[in-house]
């Protein structure tokens, strides 16, 4: 398990899983189980984490978000440093926020002026869009959403807001 860092506030927030793949217990001892790996998507190495198979809900239905939210990207697969189409990646915003599955993000990064833009005034520029996710999963304080489109990279630390109409 990966600690998660908030890459604003500096906050840990908990700790990153990473699916492996699958196990299928065969057999109870009297200190411990015996099991033969069914699936595996990655290394799966002897001390790895095992979790009860948890089924999710295949449909998602899209849905108008009740309330403008924004928040930050804190996470996404440990082993990739840029996002794109079809990755998933978890926001610091849940279901306590008002965020649903079905919600859609807009996924921003800040523009930054330049020195000489700055010189002559107090410049505020709009914000880069990078693309737009789905919620797929909520959980009290932090969801998990996949890009459905990018127009460039996305990377930990991006924002998000929520998609009112």
């Amino acid at each position: 398990a990966n600690p998660v860092i908030h890459p604003q506030t500096g906050d840990n927030l908990g700790y990153q899983i990473v699916y492996r793949g699958d196990l299928q217990l065969t057999a109870a001892h009297e200190q411990v189980y015996s099991g033969t790996i069914t699936k595996a998507v990655s290394e799966i190495e002897r001390g790895d984490i095992l979790l009860p198979r948890v089924e999710h809900d295949t449909t998602i239905v899209l849905k108008r978000s009740e309330t403008p939210l924004e928040g930050c990207i804190i996470a996404a697969h440990p082993e990739k440093l840029t996002f794109g189409q079809r990755d998933i990646f978890y926001v610091d915003l849940g279901s306590d926020n008002g965020l649903a599955v079905g919600n859609m993000l807009t996924i921003v990064r800040p523009r930054q002026a330049s020195e000489l833009a700055l010189q002559d005034r107090n410049i505020v520029l709009p914000d880069t869009l990078l693309g737009r996710a789905l919620v797929v999963k909520t959980d009290a304080a932090t969801s998990a959403a996949v890009i459905l489109k990018s127009a460039e990279p996305v990377y930990r630390g991006d924002l998000v807001y929520t998609e009112m109409e």
